[in-house]
């Protein structure tokens, strides 16, 4: 469905995934929207707009969920050629999502649960499993596109970059998927409450260790605030 979206739809819905990724840090605070569009930058200051209704709704949706938790936006417009910053971030997101968990912490977890056979959302030198699926159906002998697959009927594992959570969670959703999923201990996240109810308690804890995560890890998390766990997400 965003596939269709409208590029500054597009751009609205990205503040929304954004803020969500990182609720339980910006409770109760002042966030500042750096944008290089300047329809997001109106929509979002003035809590909606009158020119399009889906533009209207996407900045309503924001504050909707921004008010309850104490958190106030404010969007400021950067050019895209002064925004270093943005190209920055665009690269630690890449990173991030090359980040992995060290195989000798998984074995005892595939062990117990099932050994998955297809890993989502990962690229070929990373994958755990023979069989992968990228972000974006890229990569020597991907399956394709994640996001195109049906997360039904296999056995899948998937450690997905944080800013995809919410994307992961909904697609596991609509799929009543079945996975073995790699995911911050993070309650107050819209997502959480739908993966416990699906993994119906089956959790395990992955140690605070220097060698848990290979990659390079982005400068704004550590570990100890990650507090990864791993959750046998089960099917309806």
């Amino acid at each position: 469905m965003e596939t269709s979206f409208h590029i500054n739809r597009l751009e609205l819905r990205a503040v929304w995934y954004t803020l969500n990724s990182f609720s339980d840090i910006l409770s109760g605070k002042s966030v500042q929207v750096c944008t290089d569009n300047m329809t997001t930058m109106f929509y979002l200051n003035k809590q909606g707009g009158t020119a399009s209704r889906a533009l209207c709704e996407e900045a309503t949706m924001n504050w909707e969920w921004a008010i309850p938790r104490g958190i106030h936006i404010q969007a400021i417009h950067v050019p895209g050629s002064d925004n270093s910053r943005a190209d920055q971030l665009r690269g630690i997101s890449t990173v991030h999502s090359e980040l992995s968990i060290n195989p000798y912490f998984l074995r005892s977890i595939f062990k117990e649960w099932e050994t998955p056979e297809v890993d989502l959302l990962a690229s070929y030198l990373n994958r755990k499993t023979n069989q992968y699926s990228s972000r974006e159906g890229t990569g020597t002998d991907s399956l394709g596109d994640a996001f195109q697959l049906i997360w039904q009927g296999g056995k899948f594992y998937a450690f997905p970059p944080i800013q995809l959570l919410n994307r992961v969670v909904a697609k596991i959703v609509s799929d009543n998927g079945h996975m073995i999923l790699v995911m911050p201990f993070w309650p107050r996240q819209t997502w959480f409450q739908t993966v416990r109810d699906r993994s119906k308690g089956l959790l395990q804890h992955f140690p605070i260790h220097s060698e848990l995560l290979q990659g390079t890890m982005p400068h704004h998390l550590d570990m100890q605030h990650l507090k990864l766990m791993a959750w046998l997400v089960q099917s309806d």
